[in-house]
């Protein structure tokens, strides 16, 4: 042990553990969830001051929709946002809100061909949401992109995400599970109802991954939730399939527009 502890202090002078986020030096050496990063010893958590500006304080977590709630909505199973609103999945999990540095991470993962951020980002969000997963589920499905678009992308990040999700956990993926059929436009300029008619019938279940999904527990996962508009239609193709009980985990929380 003496002699492992002193190995781990030489690799870190010649390689010191940095903040995949900022870049800084983090002086404890902590370890990520998921690996040791570079050259096997570097950390994939982000430092304390990262991490204060990519995660929303649980007691802030709405455990409906996964939005940030007020605090006259503390102890309530809902929040004054999403009462408005009608999900077909049955919970959601989410790290933070889509916004200020979280935000532009997010948007360098969507087309990180080499899942860095992506690896990231699962590790922070098993470690300040892994136990509302763990145990409760028992098929990771990532949402699908439009080949057209996982082209132009080069990468679908709710694939990277799901994968490492399920390494961690020992739970199977099954990435083609769903299929995107339609191209749908771009949802950040779309209002509610506006998103909910982009998506309708734009997935379908892979006839041959039934078997696989038939009553399961599923973790549906993607990059952002917004008004929930895609994860519902998923949800309802994925129950129609016979699966029992859906849980939404979404890396960051967004809100969509009222218009």
């Amino acid at each position: 042990m003496r002699f492992l502890i002193s190995f781990l202090d030489i690799i870190n002078i010649f390689f010191p553990p940095l903040c995949p986020i900022c870049g800084n030096f983090i002086s404890s050496g902590y370890f990520g969830v998921g690996g040791r990063g570079l050259f096997g010893w570097r950390p994939l958590l982000p430092c304390s001051d990262c991490v204060s500006l990519l995660v929303t304080p649980l007691a802030y977590v709405c455990p409906r929709c996964g939005g940030r709630r007020r605090e006259f909505d503390f102890g309530k199973s809902d929040c004054k946002r999403c009462r408005q609103l009608s999900f077909k999945f049955n919970r959601a999990v989410t790290l933070g809100e889509y916004s200020g540095e979280l935000r532009s991470i997010i948007l360098r993962m969507k087309t990180d061909k080499f899942g860095f951020y992506a690896r990231t980002l699962s590790a922070l969000l098993l470690r300040e949401r892994g136990k509302f997963i763990c145990g409760l589920v028992d098929v990771v499905v990532p949402v699908p992109i439009h080949r057209r678009r996982r082209w132009w992308r080069g990468v679908n990040s709710p694939d990277l995400v799901a994968c490492e999700i399920s390494r961690n956990l020992k739970i199977p993926v099954v990435i083609d599970a769903v299929k995107r059929i339609r191209a749908t436009a771009l949802q950040y300029h779309l209002s509610d109802r506006a998103r909910a008619k982009n998506v309708a019938n734009a997935f379908e279940i892979n006839p041959k991954k039934i078997n696989l999904l038939k009553d399961k527990r599923i973790l549906l996962v993607d990059d952002i939730l917004t008004t929930g508009s895609t994860c519902n239609e998923i949800t309802k193709l994925l129950k129609n399939a016979g699966a029992k009980d859906i849980t939404v985990c979404a890396i960051a929380r967004a809100i969509g527009n009222d218009r």
